[in-house]
């Protein structure tokens, strides 16, 4: 946007600020027609006219690379040539301006854009508070108005003495200016702002969802002495507090958050601080003389289930408000197995409390990082449950950012907070558009990413020796697997070559749909896959690695099994899991969807079901059993206890159990296929997707003696494929209406 660019300036406060208001007080004369607020503040803001908050978004702008920045201590130290960018929002102000005097202002946080007090995460600060804003004013007369930030405009310090997104926020009460942006406002303790150095990042229009105020729980109190309450919400959210107060000027309440408590209802902080012990979520009011006081924060959150309240004022009102990025559920899950529909909401809860500024992240409170190793992971199921798809491709823009333009080497975070990684997370920069693209049949995502996978690939290329074999042993930029119930017994440089097999696959594929030379990427596929095979298996015992951790899996899945051999593979990798592992799982978060997949695919799927069905050590149902509402980062619970990494097995949810699979040949939901593969251990099942063209797709299930019965909702255009699950005949299907459709089959009288 040229005018906004060209109009306006930067501005900023005073390095010791740590949260500062600016305001312009201004004249429109004339009878008005439109007002629109065009704006953003780094790393966060919220406008106001007249005194007036405009709109309900929160922690807005969402989060990017801002800015070029001088990484001081990453490890290992990387010197990244990416792309930058910034932003803004856009408010109609129309029924905000009078005619007369009127006055706008911003108040701004730290955000991610001065982060400097996080220990391991310490370099990752960009700059002070800043802001840009210019408001248009249309007349009635046909007249305009602009009004714009410059050095024209004046700051303040704000009640908000502290303020960050680890640790929390100070509010001091006493510090309140009510009239603040109110036309006329003391200016005594005003001074004029400064214009401030202008971001590399260019300014974009954000056309990704925003944060908001979700909902609001009321906590119960389980505990209370003379100075100390503890609540209760009962479940794992993440957001702020809403806060009623009354008491004495100056004294302070103290409120901090955990996801756990001990026997003695002490919050325990283990699961939610960082490498060191002191990463507290906590925040502090400070009271004035009013009677009644309310606060809730404004730029800093939360994760937690308990909150503990220290003061001696009175708490009239404590309510818990989720907050996250505004996606709605749309698809759905649910099945006889109660376990099943446990791990369900799990993965839900989850999802939406680690969905801040339009970025997908590991987890809420310790990290709140974008890995983009959670673009294989988690696209997908996200992509089936929550209307996430400008979200999905704010995620892609987040990636291709990151990506160095000189090397095409693609770290393991976007906005990029940190460098370890490997193929399995740099590699989301081929997975996340495929994935977008099989959802949605949108064939502009491969071509605007085309040349960053191809990019991408050829770093692969400097990375691995002669024979194929990215060796990540020595490399801390190749991690393998992660988070196995104990430890990682596959080499990184099988995974990670796996993983190259793989990506090499997909290219294949995208090169094709583009009507692009496919060779190379056919030629490489061939070649890594032959190393696999030669380097790792062992014939004799018709297994890779002894079959740990998914060995056999990995192999399945990229075809590196010699073909007379697959059935035998398939076999060990199931008797595995059965014997070994006493029906347990034992691959990590890169490893388990695979497992479950080519358990499936081989006729296992029992072995699949047994293992998700698990409530003793190590499973998903042990979370469930220790009480999580969320899924854990590790199966012994170290860790976060929000973590979606685990949450891959929704798309087996509803790929094998409900059936609602995609057609590979015809992306998107033109053509669906129904292939349900674990009839046998459910009496009913049903799952339901809305796709990018916002049509329903609905699968439901259910047995009536010795018939199955499905109700099958698709989109008018939609053709399908029905795979009748084996031992089963079909013997009856019928058109309900142009998008109902009914199937029934019956148990084969030839078994």
């Amino acid at each position: 946007m040229s005018d906004f660019l060209k109009t306006c300036l930067w501005i900023c406060g005073d390095e010791k600020i740590a949260s500062p208001l600016f305001r312009k007080a201004f004249s429109a004369n004339k009878d008005i027609e439109s007002a629109v607020l065009f704006c953003t503040g780094l790393g966060y803001f919220e406008s106001y006219v007249n005194g007036m908050r405009i709109g309900d978004d929160v922690l807005v702008p969402a989060q990017t690379d801002y800015d070029y920045r001088t990484l001081r201590s990453s490890n290992p130290a990387l010197n990244l040539k990416s792309r930058t960018k910034i932003y803004y929002l856009q408010y109609d102000v129309t029924k905000q301006i009078a005619k007369g005097d009127n006055c706008i202002g911003m108040w701004l946080g730290n955000g991610f854009y001065r982060q400097t007090e996080k220990n391991d995460s310490d370099s990752f600060s960009y700059d002070i508070p800043k802001t840009i804003v210019r408001l248009n004013i249309k007349y009635k007369d046909g007249t305009e108005d602009n009004i714009v930030s410059d050095e024209t405009w004046f700051f303040n310090e704000s009640p908000i003495i502290y303020n960050n997104v680890y640790y929390g926020e100070v509010f001091d009460a006493n510090k309140t200016i009510p009239d603040w942006c109110l036309p006329k406002c003391n200016m005594e303790t005003w001074r004029k702002a400064k214009r401030a150095d202008t971001p590399t990042g260019t300014l974009m229009l954000q056309d990704c969802p925003t944060d908001k105020v979700q909902q609001n729980y009321l906590p119960k109190l389980i505990y209370k002495d003379y100075n100390r309450a503890v609540y209760d919400i009962g479940k794992n959210i993440s957001g702020w507090i809403l806060l009623g107060v009354s008491g004495v000027k100056g004294q302070e309440v103290v409120i901090s958050f955990s996801e756990e408590i001990d026997d003695n209802k002490v919050l325990d902080y283990t699961s939610t601080t960082s490498r060191r012990t002191d990463q507290i979520q906590k925040l502090t009011y400070i009271l004035n003389d009013e009677m009644i006081q309310y606060y809730t924060p404004k730029f800093s959150w939360a994760s937690f289930r308990y909150i503990e309240v220290e003061t001696r004022a009175e708490i009239f009102e404590l309510r818990a408000r989720f907050i996250g990025t505004n996606v709605k559920q749309q698809g759905s899950f649910f099945c006889s197995n109660k376990l099943y529909n446990d791990l369900y909401h799990m993965y839900v809860n989850s999802q939406r409390a680690n969905l801040h500024g339009s970025v997908v992240t590991d987890t809420p409170h310790r990290d709140r990082t974008g890995l983009t190793s959670i673009g294989q992971l988690a696209s997908e199921p996200l992509l089936l449950t929550f209307s996430s798809y400008s979200l999905v491709r704010k995620w892609i823009d987040d990636i291709l950012d990151s990506q160095d333009l000189v090397t095409g080497y693609v770290p393991n975070s976007a906005p990029y907070m940190g460098a370890l990684g490997g193929i399995s997370w740099g590699g989301s920069i081929v997975i996340l558009p495929f994935k977008y693209y099989q959802e949605t049949g949108d064939i502009a995502i491969l071509q605007k990413t085309y040349k960053a996978m191809q990019l991408y690939m050829d770093y692969l290329k400097t990375a691995a020796n002669d024979e194929f074999v990215i060796d990540g042993t020595d490399n801390e930029l190749f991690q393998g697997e992660i988070n196995t119930p104990d430890r990682v017994e596959l080499p990184k440089e099988f995974i990670n070559t796996c993983m190259y097999a793989y990506l090499a696959r997909l290219m294949v594929y995208v090169s094709e749909e583009l009507d692009e030379d496919s060779s190379e990427y056919v030629i490489a596929c061939k070649n890594i896959v032959k190393t696999i095979t030669k380097k790792w298996y062992d014939p004799a015992r018709k297994s890779f690695f002894h079959n740990v951790q998914g060995a056999n899996a990995y192999a399945l899945w990229v075809n590196a099994v010699p073909k007379a051999d697959i059935k035998a593979v398939a076999k060990n990798m199931a008797e595995h899991i059965e014997n070994t592992c006493e029906g347990h799982l034992d691959t990590g978060v890169f490893g388990t969807p695979i497992l479950l997949d080519m358990l499936t695919k081989y006729s296992y799927a029992r072995v699949a079901y047994n293992a998700m069905n698990k409530m003793t050590y190590p499973s998903f149902g042990y979370m469930r059993k220790m009480g999580s509402s969320t899924l854990w980062e590790k199966f012994n619970g170290k860790g976060s206890h929000n973590c979606t990494l685990f949450g891959s097995y929704i798309t087996w949810f509803i790929r094998s159990i409900v059936g609602i699979n995609l057609d590979y040949i015809s992306p998107g939901y033109d053509n669906v296929n129904i292939n349900p593969s674990l009839v046998a251990y459910f009496e009913y099942a049903s799952g339901k997707l809305v796709t990018v063209n916002n049509e329903l797709v609905s699968v439901s299930w259910n047995k009536q003696g010795d018939e199955i019965i499905f109700d099958i909702i698709l989109p008018e255009t939609s053709n399908y494929k029905f795979f009748c699950p084996k031992g089963y005949d079909v013997v009856s299907t019928k058109k309900i209406s142009a998008t109902n459709l009914c199937i029934i089959i019956k148990i084969s009288d030839t078994l």
